[in-house]
């Protein structure tokens, strides 16, 4: 009990703690990838029903593209399909390069 004593002191002062980030430098590319989907599909268990079904879009350099929606839907997923942590069942992710 007495040595979980000092350890809680730790705790709650780093929780205490404020830090002040500044705003870092503002990165500048050569070129930035535009970012395709075609009619990708994916499931995590062969068998079961796929997360996404036919999913098609197009994220362009500086525009924002939002995904949105419930719990479950599968946004998480074309995150990790994305960065390549799972490959699509059916269809492709393009990363086209425009200079």
């Amino acid at each position: 009990m007495q040595q979980s004593v000092p350890t809680g002191e730790r705790i709650f002062s780093l929780l205490k703690r404020t830090e002040e980030l500044g705003r870092g430098k503002e990165l500048k590319l050569e070129w930035a990838p535009e970012i395709g989907f075609q009619d990708v599909w994916f499931m995590y268990d062969k068998g079961n029903a796929p997360v996404l079904r036919g999913v098609s879009l197009d994220m362009s350099p500086g525009k924002v593209t939002a995904v949105v929606g419930a719990s479950g839907t599968g946004k998480t997923t074309l995150v990790f399909l994305l960065y390549r942590f799972y490959h699509p069942d059916q269809g492709h992710i393009l990363w086209i390069e425009k200079i």
